[in-house]
């Protein structure tokens, strides 16, 4: 079995780093990384147009994650200079990291029901990141923006050699050092979470969301209790009930890329009052896993 370390240096050695090559040897790979790169910065940073972009990519890696733990949750703790976030999952192992040195790799499967597709789902974080690092299940380690001298940083992973004091060891940890052209409205856009997102998450029981910035503390929470899931959100709740249906999808409206996916699950959760009763004083959003708009609809549709 190979040390977390071990693995990470066998990864730069598939990409010739660390590696005694040829000046002819040299030339071609990095050739070869300088073309590999600008499509990963295009994919990574020109895809999302949007810098909050990175925190539902992590929410839907979250409830991909595999838990032991009762309550699985995912926490972010916003600070001036970096955004620490914490997931109480199993921990990274050898097959998570070289998914996350690459672009379209997953451990993910379509057919499995999995939300993620690709491997470039975590490079969003470099919108908002120079240099994200990864601290879980002994692995410690980061990945480069910002490096002139190798272009592919993007997908290379650097170890760390010293692990920071706000770092919890018995807990995944991905911290993400801001870069300096942070736009000022950019921790407003947490607020703009919908705490209804949970209901239709597979895993997570709970999100938080700790802003040491103007020190506040928001908690979205779900349960479960005689059917009905209730989602807490600071000191409001609201409860629902959820429908779930397995559709079969027809031939003729399959995509390509998505051939082998043979069935979709149909989700619709009606909000209650305290009483139990139908609440239909409110417009409720169209989900696609995240929430997309308002189509008139008194119940949630995923």
């Amino acid at each position: 079995m190979s040390t977390p370390k071990e693995i990470i240096e066998n990864i730069r050695k598939e990409f010739g780093i660390d590696k005694e090559l040829d000046d002819e040897a040299k030339k071609i790979i990095n050739n070869q990384h300088e073309m590999l790169a600008r499509a990963i910065k295009q994919l990574s940073v020109d895809l999302y147009s949007k810098e909050i972009h990175f925190v539902m990519e992590l929410i839907q890696n979250a409830d991909d994650n595999e838990y032991t733990v009762k309550e699985p949750f995912i926490r972010f703790i916003i600070e001036q200079d970096k955004i620490l976030v914490q997931n109480n999952e199993n921990g990274f192992s050898e097959k998570h990291v070289q998914a996350l040195c690459d672009v379209a790799n997953s451990t993910k499967t379509k057919k499995m029901g999995y939300i993620g597709e690709k491997g470039i789902g975590f490079k969003s974080v470099f919108r908002i990141s120079h240099t994200p690092q990864i601290f879980s299940n002994g692995f410690r380690f980061e990945l480069r923006g910002n490096d002139k001298e190798f272009p592919l940083s993007y997908i290379v992973p650097y170890w760390i050699e010293n692990v920071p004091n706000y770092v919890d060891l018995g807990l995944t940890n991905i911290v993400l050092p801001l870069r300096e052209d942070i736009s000022e409205d950019f921790f407003k856009k947490f607020q703009e979470l919908d705490p209804t997102l949970i209901l239709f998450l597979r895993k997570l029981k709970r999100i938080e969301i700790h802003n040491i910035i103007n020190q506040t503390m928001d908690k979205i929470i779900l349960k479960e209790e005689n059917g009905i899931r209730i989602i807490q959100y600071n000191n409001i709740k609201k409860n629902y009930k959820v429908i779930k249906q397995i559709l079969s999808v027809p031939k003729e409206v399959r995509e390509d890329k998505r051939s082998e996916v043979e069935e979709t699950e149909l989700v619709l959760a009606f909000p209650l009052d305290e009483k139990g009763d139908a609440k239909t004083d409110e417009e409720q959003k169209v989900f696609v896993f995240l929430p997309t708009r308002s189509y008139g609809f008194k119940f949630l549709i995923q």
